[in-house]
């Protein structure tokens, strides 16, 4: 039973002694906090959540955002920067489906860029003061292998179909 409170404050005058039903009233007029207020009675609540998200769309969400991160990107794009220590050979997989259009160079050094272990530089060689971008054309290899004279930063420029 909800009493107003007006009604509760007439009760519970100075020297006046409630009864037990009035007492009980009062009590049940109130929300405890080991109570989980219904949202129906949060006035406003409806008004203030009806443009929100419902749990089932966010989740269906996230799911397809996920599915769309896990997918293979398209287009050109960087592929992982490959940091090169000097006169070491390291050898660079393209992605599956990708072509390789450039490497662009971070760092001072000369980097040789070859299709084999044996002939190294036969796909080109650039040097760098700073940054500089060695260009392919569209070179369908599964592979690559890269040599500096120093210490640099190169990152694959690919074309993923």
């Amino acid at each position: 039973m909800v009493v107003d409170k007006n009604t509760l404050r007439k009760w519970l005058r100075t020297k006046l002694k409630p009864t037990q039903q009035q007492f009980w009233a009062w009590i049940d007029s109130y929300w405890h906090k080991d109570e989980q207020i219904p949202v129906a009675n949060i006035k406003g609540l409806d008004d203030l959540l009806g443009n929100a998200v419902t749990v089932e769309s966010l989740t269906a969400l996230t799911e397809r955002v996920q599915v769309l991160e896990n997918a293979p990107r398209k287009g050109v794009q960087s592929d992982e920067t490959i940091s090169l220590m000097a006169d070491v050979l390291q050898k660079y997989t393209l992605p599956e489906n990708a072509m390789l259009l450039a490497i662009e160079v971070q760092g001072v050094a000369t980097v040789q860029v070859s299709n084999s272990e044996s002939e190294l530089g036969n796909l080109g060689e650039v040097e760098s003061a700073g940054t500089a971008v060695l260009q392919f054309g569209f070179l369908d290899v599964d592979s690559i292998y890269l040599q500096a004279d120093g210490a640099v930063d190169v990152t694959p420029i690919i074309y993923v179909k």
